[in-house]
């Protein structure tokens, strides 16, 4: 199961045109998400009690540039309580998440990958031109089960507002 941030509608919007716009199109299979965790090897209801214990209230996230990887780009995202949310999922989880979800947390948002260097070294100066930064609304997370073929989400967990 994955667990995913779960975002301001006109936020989602904007994320996903983009991630249309450039991810290639025969590998493009979900919108445009934010991942907090990529694995967790546990009984969906078992994750689902531990995130019900979760409290946090709505807050802010500022995309703040186009951060590049060798075959694609994504968008830069700055958070104190984003940051705050992981720790504390990792912590809740600790010994059932994968390796990749124990590395450091640097939060973005993929809009391209799977091309190649030069076409991500292109679409990187053509976003470099464009984006304006701002900020949205982390609004909950999403319990989804995902395989190669297809994705479900499991359950939504909307934060409090403020």
């Amino acid at each position: 199961m994955t667990l995913l941030l779960d975002i301001d509608p006109e936020a989602q919007a904007y994320f996903d045109n983009l991630r249309q716009q450039f991810f290639p199109k025969h590998k493009l299979r979900d919108n445009a998400h934010i991942t907090l965790l990529y694995q967790i090897h546990e009984a969906p209801e078992k994750v689902m009690d531990k995130l019900s214990a979760i409290t946090f209230p709505e807050f802010s996230i500022r995309a703040t540039g186009i951060l590049p990887f060798s075959t694609g780009n994504a968008v830069r995202l700055e958070s104190e309580a984003l940051l705050e949310l992981h720790a504390t999922l990792k912590k809740t989880f600790r010994g059932r998440i994968s390796r990749r979800d124990l590395v450091r947390y640097r939060p973005h948002l993929t809009i391209q990958l799977h091309v190649t260097a030069f076409k991500a070294q292109r679409t990187l100066k053509e976003l470099e031109g464009v984006f304006v930064p701002f900020e949205f609304a982390a609004r909950g997370m999403s319990l989804w089960v995902k395989d190669k073929q297809e994705s479900a989400m499991v359950r939504s967990l909307p934060f409090p507002a403020p």
